[in-house]
């Protein structure tokens, strides 16, 4: 199945006691994050470790891990049948790891970047760090599963969706307000600054991209937060990770080097949903090209293990990833 609105079609991996860590981004920050895994199969990794197992180039595409597909496939149908507990999937690579953050505001309040489902342990976290939550932010088209759920539990935050993540909502029965949902116009883009920039947060929506992702400065510390802009894939080497991860990364990566590393930093998807016909990749390149000029010294993101990414390493990655090719 594809998502449910706030996760409801999959395991809580949180009742299962999975959770990997949670705290300050670093001290004094007002940065906080939360990691948590969603346990269900990834429908592109998935028909990702499909295709490369079963391409004739197999050994050509999987280079040194190849040897490596057979047992990737056999995990791959275990989870389609339902065979894999939660831990299972966690253990092999499986679940889809994300984090949320919490900024502290200016006027005492919080917002809520990339949010999780609100089961119980995530919102005695939101508790401990105190303070209403002001705003709950979707920071890309594919990051929707937890509005639903942020709504019911903090009901009097603003949501603030792009028009990519509000069209996966609304097929799914969940309909948003006009005010809640930001669109690529010069009008919306003004309606975020006005609402974040007094509360010490600068929205950087990229303009011209069919996911609407909106990534956030943080000025006090000169972080930026970035949801699916890059997954420095290129920094992994495949033949220390589980099969699973290896052979739908290294797919998805467009293949795998000798140096076992992917060829790209970016899934092969990625590029269908944000270059077809309604991207405007001119704009794009000029949206980001201006993000990369801020003054930001480090990078968060939503995936991949916590850590804070120089922004020197992370400009050129962007640069060559999408700058170069758009």
């Amino acid at each position: 199945g594809e998502y449910g609105v706030d996760g409801d079609s999959f395991p809580d991996p949180f009742d299962q006691g999975i959770l990997e860590e949670e705290g300050e981004v670093e001290p004094n920050s007002g940065i906080f994050h939360f990691r948590t895994y969603l346990c269900r199969l990834h429908p592109d990794f998935a028909a990702s470790v499909e295709e490369a197992c079963n391409a004739e180039d197999k050994e050509q595409r999987l280079g040194p891990i190849s040897s490596r597909a057979d047992e990737a496939l056999k995990l791959c149908k275990e989870a389609r049948s339902g065979s894999l507990t939660a831990q299972s999937m966690c253990d092999h690579g499986m679940a889809i790891l994300n984090r949320m953050y919490a900024i502290r505001l200016g006027s005492g309040g919080l917002l809520l970047y990339n949010p999780q489902r609100m089961c119980k342990r995530a919102q005695a976290w939101i508790a401990r760090l105190g303070g209403d939550v002001r705003f709950v932010v979707s920071p890309a088209r594919g990051h929707f599963w937890g509005i639903r759920s942020a709504k019911r539990a903090y009901p009097d935050a603003k949501l603030i969706v792009g028009h990519g993540a509000a069209k996966e909502l609304r097929r799914r029965g969940f309909e948003l307000g006009a005010d809640e949902v930001w669109h690529d116009t010069d009008e919306d883009v003004a309606r975020l600054k006005a609402a974040l920039e007094p509360e010490g947060v600068v929205p950087l929506p990229w303009r011209g991209d069919t996911s609407a992702r909106l990534m956030l400065l943080h000025p006090a510390t000169k972080i930026l937060l970035e949801a699916d802009v890059r997954y420095c894939w290129s920094e992994l080497n495949l033949s220390e990770m589980s099969p699973w991860q290896a052979v739908s990364i290294g797919n998805l990566a467009g293949g795998v080097g000798e140096d076992c590393k992917p060829r790209k930093d970016l899934p092969r998807y990625q590029y269908a949903w944000n270059t077809g016909k309604r991207a405007d990749r001119p704009c794009m390149r000029a949206s980001l090209e201006a993000v990369l000029a801020l003054d930001f010294t480090r990078v968060l993101r939503v995936h991949g293990a916590f850590t804070l990414l120089d922004a020197d390493t992370w400009r050129v990655g962007a640069r060559r990833e999408w700058i170069d090719w758009l």
